[in-house]
């Protein structure tokens, strides 16, 4: 058992090791950072889509099915996250994520290629929600201005 956090201290000192060692190559440089601004310039646009549809309470979206095919369409955005989040989690899940790259970058950009992916997910379930046209509350005046505020922060 005193073994086990010297081994895993020796790991992660021989994993920095091999970070400072990584093999030279411009093409490896190319595909992380394009990787890199891809992943996170879908996540900027899949936060946009939240706060601007949590804003508005899920009322305006670009989802606009007829009922009953938008109440069909939500249940699958809202089921569409964790049942595919949780499979990528997975052994196999993380096999096809390595697919999803460059052949050999897919293991090292597997953790990327996940954030994108979920990145994605969020992006469709904001942007693509159906509003169903029920709106239980609508604040005004005071109220409205005290949950803008409590928003922003």
């Amino acid at each position: 058992m005193t073994n086990t956090p010297n081994k895993r201290l020796k790991r992660l000192f021989e994993l920095g090791l091999g970070s400072l060692n990584s093999p030279p190559g411009t093409a490896r440089i190319v595909i992380a950072v394009s990787y890199g601004i891809m992943c996170h310039t879908i996540f900027a646009f899949a936060v946009l889509a939240m706060i601007s549809a949590m804003f508005f309470g899920m009322t305006k979206s670009l989802g606009n099915l007829p009922s009953p095919w938008g109440l069909v369409a939500n249940i699958t955005l809202v089921l569409q996250f964790p049942l595919a989040h949780s499979f990528f989690l997975t052994k196999r899940g993380g096999t096809a994520l390595s697919k999803l790259a460059p052949p050999s970058y897919g293991n090292t950009l597997r953790t990327t290629t996940f954030a994108i992916v979920a990145s994605i997910q969020l992006l469709a379930l904001f942007a693509l929600w159906t509003p169903s046209g029920i709106v239980w509350w609508y604040a005004q005046g005071w109220a409205f201005i005290l949950l803008c505020s409590l928003y922003a922060i």
